[in-house]
């Protein structure tokens, strides 16, 4: 498997359970299994490094990374918030669309 087919089978696995999480309610054990799963398959940032340093490339990694920064501030919010309280859901529902849209790009 080379890197391109290893991201897009993480994607695949990011976007599934980025769909389940915000199927979930409350303090359950599925809710804090999920989001361990999701934190844990986060996009691994080594094949960025490589394309920073192509001037073709340049662009779409800083706009990638942007976007990752972007995903780790709304995951912070989430780790911050009762998985119980209803912004939690909010939250989730945000990070899920930021992960969706970064995913389809």
């Amino acid at each position: 498997m080379n890197i391109f087919e290893a991201l897009r089978e993480s994607h695949e696995r990011q976007r599934d359970l980025s769909e389940k999480l915000i199927k979930t309610s409350g303090m359950s054990e599925e809710r804090k299994q999920l989001f361990e799963d999701a934190h844990s398959v986060a996009e691994d940032r080594f094949l960025y490094i490589p394309l920073m340093f192509d001037d073709v490339g340049l662009d779409i990694t800083r706009h990638a990374l942007a976007e990752h920064h972007e995903m780790d501030e709304l995951v912070e919010k989430l780790e911050e918030t009762e998985m119980s309280s209803p912004s939690w859901l909010g939250i989730a529902k945000q990070l899920s669309e930021t992960v969706h849209h970064h995913l389809q790009e």
